[in-house]
């Protein structure tokens, strides 16, 4: 079993959450998390990026809610996660 300290929730919804605001430790009038799902992501995936330093997941969703502040609650849509090559530095 491998245990990652920041992934959260049940074996089959296992998420991570981006930190906004207040939740950064930071002052700030607002504080939120970004639920981001780890759908998708396959030991085949897993084993991939590990072989190759060059590969990267990466995945997108929406920054701004729709109220015009950050997004916040778990991303929505949400279309998964991709492998992309990483750009030299």
């Amino acid at each position: 079993m491998v245990i990652c300290p920041f992934v959260q929730g049940p074996a089959l919804g296992k998420f991570i959450y981006i930190d906004i605001g207040t939740y950064t430790g930071r002052k700030a009038s607002f504080g939120a998390r970004l639920k981001i799902p780890l759908t998708g992501i396959t030991w085949d995936i897993v084993e991939q990026i590990k072989i190759n330093p060059g590969l990267i997941l990466e995945t997108r969703g929406p920054g701004t809610g729709k109220n015009g502040g950050p997004n916040c609650a778990t991303v929505k849509p949400f279309d998964g996660w991709t492998i992309k090559h990483q750009l030299p530095h």
